[in-house]
């Protein structure tokens, strides 16, 4: 018994003595941290934009020539029809 009372109230002085006070950052501190995570991530980044830019124009590119031929014969057999 003697050890947990001796436990309770030595524990909370041992969390608080951990604890480390922290500065605040600087605008510029706060700039220079993410101009630096933007460097590191600004290659990567591109590369999957370029990956997805490919992948999406192989689709979207089919569908959108495929619509404008379809259009394309509508409108053909509408003026032959007229004629």
């Amino acid at each position: 018994m003697k050890y947990f009372i001796f436990l309770l109230l030595f524990a909370p002085l041992f969390l608080i003595s951990c604890m480390t006070k922290q500065e605040a950052l600087t605008k510029q501190d706060i700039n220079a941290k993410v101009d630096s995570i933007v460097k590191t991530k600004l290659p990567d980044i591109n590369r999957m934009a370029k990956e997805d830019l490919d992948y999406r124009t192989a689709i979207e590119v089919k569908v959108k020539a495929d619509s404008i031929l379809q259009v394309q014969t509508n409108d053909s057999s509408k003026v032959k029809k007229t004629k």
